[in-house]
């Protein structure tokens, strides 16, 4: 078993704070034929280059490359290439830079993975300056608690017995190398890359190992890529993207939900064209997330602007859309009323956006993208409940109270 090697994949921005514990709980692995190539993506904090440098030079299992701000799907493809490429490991591991494995993660793995394309292992959650939620981990959510090997269809069959329509695995999966590269599978650079990446993975596999076992440590805090404080600010909003902000009324609640619909659009677009001709996997993953990515998508339709060129994306989601009768969500948030609450709402964010309110409000208004209207016709369609959360949402009462008085 010892002969067996494994890549760990680490792509670093900033969070020196948790760099230490990160790394020294990948050094003290008790499986030692591992490799951990370290990838800081543009980090701006000093701090993390001591940090790195250390470690390689008290452990040559640890090296480095550094590289321009480019996102995480980025730097992990980088690393991707690099194990199967450059320095060719058996396996492929995923640990983000800010949190931590357990001692024995790697041993736990390996003992376990057994012929399987990857093996999914399990996660607890630890909370820093955020409230703590209740929400299920991936393995609990599917109420898989048996060591067991499943299918791409099985896993499909349960997403869809348990009505899931969101799906994303980066870190709790140790993947085949070997299975990886005749994928050819790469995490897309949008947002929810984790989602494209692990419906890819989950949905090629002939054998899924199902190991639940809590053995990765995820922290979750403010500002994080992906926090649950349902804030966004601008430290929110990666680095590289700030500057599109003044395509969206410099406001990063409005930016995301731009970078959100041209994530899913992306996603929509790649999952279609790789299972298309798969009708089985197709029929299934249409039951499970592509209608949700179409939903999401449709909301490209509400902005005039598209700086990073997701409309291309955009007849497919549409003719997608008629197919499966998909588009009450897009549709109510096609209202003034909602984007002129929203930008109320949020002009908390910063005294910039504060000052500025009726000047963003009054380019609202003059968009032609957004429409004056307060019922919509959204009966029959299966998006509908998901619409209805828009109507109740404290940014379109706000925005329609409003609108009276306008």
């Amino acid at each position: 078993m010892s002969d067996i090697k494994v890549s760990i994949v680490v792509p670093i921005y900033n969070a020196a704070k948790y760099l230490e514990k990160c790394l020294h709980s990948i050094s003290i692995q008790t499986y030692k034929n591992i490799k951990i190539l370290l990838i800081d993506d543009g980090s701006t904090d000093k701090n993390v280059d001591k940090i790195v440098k250390s470690y390689i030079h008290k452990d040559s299992r640890f090296t480095s490359v550094k590289i321009s701000n480019s996102g995480q799907g980025v730097a992990r493809n980088i690393g991707i290439e690099h194990f199967i490429n450059a320095d060719k490991k058996d396996y492929i591991l995923f640990v983000d830079s800010d949190d931590y494995i357990d001692e024995n993660c790697i041993e736990e793995l390996i003992k376990n993975i057994d012929d399987a394309d990857f093996i999914w292992f399990d996660f607890r959650y630890k909370f820093e300056n955020t409230k703590p939620h209740s929400n299920p981990t991936s393995i609990e959510n599917y109420n898989l608690q048996n060591k067991i090997t499943i299918s791409n269809k099985d896993w499909l069959e349960l997403s869809s017995k348990i009505d899931l329509h969101s799906f994303a695995s980066g870190c709790w999966v140790m993947i085949d190398t070997d299975y990886i590269q005749k994928l050819n599978l790469r995490y897309l650079d949008v947002h929810g890359e984790d989602n494209h990446f692990g419906v890819m993975l989950f949905s090629n596999a002939n054998k899924i190992k199902v190991y639940p076992k809590k053995l990765y440590n995820y922290i979750i805090r403010n500002n994080s890529t992906i926090n649950y404080s349902g804030k966004i600010s601008i430290n929110s909003i990666p680095f590289r993207l700030r500057k599109y902000l003044r395509y969206f009324y410099d406001n990063p609640m409005v930016f995301s939900k731009y970078y959100r619909a041209g994530g899913a659009a992306a996603m929509l677009s790649s999952i279609i064209n790789n299972f298309k001709d798969n009708k089985e996997i197709y029929n299934l993953l249409e039951n499970t997330f592509l209608n949700r990515y179409c939903m999401l998508a449709l909301n490209l339709q509400n902005f005039s602007n598209d700086p990073l060129g997701y409309k291309r994306y955009l007849p497919l989601a549409q003719k997608y859309a008629k197919d499966h009768n998909i588009g009450a969500f897009a549709l109510v948030q096609s209202s003034i009323y909602y984007w002129i609450g929203l930008i109320l709402i949020s002009s908390k964010i910063s005294l910039k956006n504060f000052s500025k309110t009726p000047f963003y409000i009054y380019q609202i208004l003059n968009d032609k993208t957004y429409i004056k209207k307060y019922k919509f016709d959204i009966d029959n369609h299966w998006d509908k409940e998901y619409a209805l959360k828009v109507l109740n949402h404290k940014a379109y009462k706000l925005g329609k109270q409003l609108g009276r008085i306008i």
